[in-house]
C-alpha cells in the first residue's frame, strides 16, 4: 500500500493506492 500526500487548494489531502 502507497500513500503519498498531495496539496490542492490550500489543502492537504492524503491519497493511498493499493497496488498489488
Amino acid at each position: 500500500m502507497q500513500c503519498l500526500f498531495t496539496e490542492l487548494i490550500n489543502r492537504h489531502i492524503l491519497i493511498c493506492v493499493k497496488r498489488k
